[in-house]
């Protein structure tokens, strides 16, 4: 069979072509694309055509959005608009930074007073348990000469004087001024007060100050009371200071 002949056979049966492509179209328009969407091409590529102008419509729009803000600022444009809007930036952070400070501030107040109004209600009510103690003589004897001077500081102070308690290291031996021209010298120790002590009190304060208070909780020698005879010295032991504790005020004669 010659080649001639051959082409001869297949180009008779050409309307084979047609009729196959026709068949496979009507299957998959009428039967496949129904229940699988994904080959119908013809719409796939309808909607990626649309999708394609879409986008680039959107890319046109948001290219001439640019061009027109670039115009704009260049229209607007301001030399120191950076440098206002730095200081602009500065202003609200130092605004912000006082605000912290102050509601801290705030805060730090109120814990403070809350703290001190704590303190307050301690102390009133140690000092109201301590209330019927200070007219008891253990109570005072067995205070330090310097929880006594504390101590006697309160009863000054309730009796209505203006009482200072002096430093420490006071070596003139004075340990309160009352309303700016009483002295008073406190002693706590076993041995009572002799006339000596009582000599360098009045030295002193007698060019100084008008009166004095010479507080010794365990009581003085029978020499003291002869000395103080025609001075403004007043001589206390244990049971003045507990009459002072029920009210009574210090009395001179005068």
């Amino acid at each position: 069979m010659s080649l001639f002949s051959i082409v001869t056979d297949i180009l008779s049966y050409w309307w084979v072509i047609p009729v196959v492509w026709i068949g496979f179209r009507t299957i998959r328009i009428l039967i496949l694309v129904p229940f699988f969407p994904s080959l119908d091409w013809e719409k796939i590529k309808k909607e990626g055509e649309e999708k394609e102008k879409e986008d680039e419509r959107k890319n046109v729009l948001l290219r001439q959005k640019r061009e027109k803000e670039e115009w704009d600022e260049k229209l607007n444009y301001d030399p120191n608009k950076r440098y206002r809007k730095r200081l602009e930036e500065q202003e609200e952070l130092r605004k912000k930074e006082e605000k912290e400070q102050e509601e801290l501030r705030k805060k730090e107040e109120k814990e403070q007073e809350e703290l001190r109004k704590k303190e307050e209600k301690e102390r009133l009510l140690r000092e109201k348990e301590l209330e019927p103690l200070r007219k008891k003589k253990e109570f005072w004897f067995e205070l330090s000469g310097l929880e006594t001077e504390k101590e006697l500081h309160k009863v000054f102070k309730k009796l209505g004087f203006k009482t200072e308690l002096t430093s420490l290291n006071n070596d003139e031996g004075i340990d309160h001024v009352l309303n700016g021209n009483i002295v008073v010298q406190t002693k706590n120790t076993k041995k009572k007060v002799s006339r000596p002590d009582l000599q360098r009190f009045w030295g002193s304060w007698k060019d100084s100050h008008k009166k004095g208070i010479f507080v010794s909780i365990h009581g003085f020698t029978r020499t003291c009371k002869d000395f103080i005879k025609d001075k403004p010295i007043l001589l206390y032991d244990v049971n003045d200071v507990i009459e002072m504790s029920e009210g009574k005020k210090p009395e001179w004669n005068e």
